[in-house]
């Protein structure tokens, strides 16, 4: 006789949905890539793109649940409502910029403030003790606020800075 349990699953568990996101958007951005100037730029502007417009338009499937978890940690949408209602839009609307290659400049500062903001607000929970659920996904993929959403943040404010520099120079 087979019992079902509601066993709380493991730590790796709890990631493979930004795992396979992740991943997924290497793989897309590469193959994209592949098909224009193969260089590094390239690689990383077509996977971010991906990535950010695929987290996007995940939290554009429930907004009023999105919003409501973004506010408890990001600093600008617990002051203005209407930037956590419209913040899924505007994650969709950078990651398609970036893939199109349309204000590139302004869109890389974006990316950086947004993520840079976002960040401080989640190292303030984590640092409160607060046991949140990361908005990343939207309301309907379970993933705690943690160092790992730390890291997915950082990564697109790094990946923003050298793409930055890179258009610079």
């Amino acid at each position: 006789i087979c019992h079902m349990t509601d066993k709380e699953p493991q730590t790796f568990e709890l990631y493979i949905p930004l795992l396979s996101t992740a991943l997924f958007s290497f793989v897309l951005g590469g193959l994209i890539t592949y098909f224009q100037m193969i260089n590094l730029e390239m690689f990383l502007m077509n996977s971010m793109g991906v990535f950010i417009t695929i987290l996007g338009l995940l939290k554009i499937k429930d907004i009023p649940k999105f919003a409501i978890m973004f506010k408890q940690y990001d600093p600008l949408a617990r002051q203005v409502s209407l930037y956590a209602n419209m913040y899924p839009y505007l994650e969709t609307t950078i990651g398609l910029f970036i893939l199109s290659g349309l204000f590139l400049v302004t869109t890389q500062i974006a990316v950086i403030t947004i993520y840079t903001s976002t960040t401080i607000g989640i190292l303030s929970s984590l640092n409160a003790g607060k046991k949140l659920e990361c908005g990343c996904f939207g309301g309907n993929i379970k993933l705690p606020l943690s160092k790992v959403t730390i890291f997915e943040n950082l990564t697109m404010v790094l990946m923003a800075v050298y793409m930055l520099i890179t258009f610079v120079n």
